[in-house]
């Protein structure tokens, strides 16, 4: 179970602990239809990032989906490249 608080994300894992994300970017993809979520845990000094797609429930909370296809990672590669490169502009 994942849930959002203002720029970070919760990642419950069944063993009941948790890890927390800082946001990096969040971004809709109209090819997709999907939302996708780009973090890095807090704790993870390796500096990767995760990407995933979120999906929303009515409660607030919300499902991680994995990325499904070589398609939706160049997707979040190009957006992750565009937005690195405003951030160093």
């Amino acid at each position: 179970m994942v849930e959002l608080k203002e720029n970070q994300l919760i990642i419950r894992e069944d063993d009941g602990s948790e890890v927390i994300c800082e946001i990096v970017f969040t971004f809709d993809s109209e090819a997709t239809g999907k939302k996708y979520v780009i973090f890095q845990a807090i704790d993870d000094e390796s500096g990767e990032v995760g990407a995933a797609s979120y999906v929303e429930k009515e409660n607030g909370e919300g499902e991680l989906q994995p990325i499904e296809t070589d398609e939706e990672w160049e997707l979040i590669q190009d957006a992750l490249n565009d937005f690195l490169d405003q951030e160093y502009e």
